[in-house]
């Protein structure tokens, strides 16, 4: 007898359809998401003593000790659309290994929120929570990060301690899955979120300020009185990884001069349509770190 491996079907994404309470979505796509925004600044080298620099963009990461990987997807997707400097603030023992990977990244060692504040008075932007852990090093990282006065997005770990200590603040992006919507949101369950993602991302709104991007099959983003959902993105990016890199990449472009709003927009647009590109060799097996060539190509 003959046998066969068989492998699952492709089932389609569907973009979710807005409720009739929610007229005003929008739907985006890559084009329109950067023909809306605010225009990229030409980037104009400047000579410096260490060679070529912009010395206007600069985004700051942290994580911990451990899943290093993770805050590397966000630096690098940072740098990948136009952030002229990106550095991470980790932990000691974590600093030589996000280093050795990508020189490109400059590597602070923080061994506590003292050692953070400094380094923070540089930042233009804050990106926070890919493998931040919620050991008591980080609570004390984020805590210092949540005190600061810059533009922040907070992803990952950084969602899960604040939902532990919710608050609103105008100048701060999140992007929660659904799991994590229902934890900042708290007495609801991730299939609730799955059923009315345009009522959770309002609710997160209200709650939270800013601009929210909630992630999923049809990624919306909500701010002020605004709903606009993404066009593009495949089942590929059901993978580790993707979300730290939409956190780099929306913080490279809010560091670049977008506003909050239209960098959350044109980031997530961006982030889907570099992972379609990289699909086209095939959904299956896509990994976060093949969409970095794909999101130079876009943004240039």
């Amino acid at each position: 007898m003959r046998s066969a491996a068989v492998l699952p079907v492709r089932v389609s994404v569907k973009l979710p359809l807005a409720p009739p309470s929610v007229a005003s979505a929008v739907f985006v796509s890559v084009t329109k998401a950067f023909a809306a925004a605010v225009q990229l600044p030409v980037f104009v080298p400047v000579v410096t003593v260490s060679g070529f620099a912009n010395p206007a963009v600069n985004v700051w990461p942290a994580a911990a000790a451990v899943m290093s990987g993770a805050v590397r997807l966000t630096a690098v997707a940072a740098l990948r659309v136009g952030a002229g400097l990106v550095s991470v603030a980790t932990h000691p023992s974590t600093a030589a290994q996000v280093s050795a990977a990508r020189p490109e990244i400059m590597v602070h060692g923080v061994r506590d929120a003292a050692d953070l504040i400094g380094l923070l008075a540089r930042a233009t932007v804050i990106a926070i929570g890919p493998g931040l852990g919620q050991s008591s090093w980080a609570l004390a990282l984020f805590a210092c990060v949540r005190e600061s006065r810059q533009p922040a997005i907070f992803d990952a770990d950084a969602l899960s301690l604040l939902a532990l200590d919710p608050d609103s603040n105008a100048a701060r992006i999140i992007t929660p899955h659904p799991g994590e919507a229902a934890r900042l949101l708290g007495g609801i369950t991730t299939r609730a979120i799955a059923h009315d993602h345009f009522a959770a991302a309002h609710q997160l709104h209200t709650r939270y300020g800013g601009a929210v991007v909630l992630k999923g099959a049809g990624t919306i983003v909500q701010s002020s009185g605004v709903t606009q959902v993404i066009r593009g993105g495949n089942p590929g990016m059901a993978t580790g990884g993707m979300g730290d890199a939409l956190t780099g990449v929306i913080a490279g472009l809010l560091a670049q001069g977008m506003a909050l709003t239209e960098a959350a927009v044109a980031g997530a647009a961006l982030h889907a349509a570099a992972a379609d590109c990289a699909a086209a060799a095939g959904e299956r097996g896509l990994l976060a770190s093949d969409l970095m060539p794909h999101l130079r190509a876009l943004v240039n």
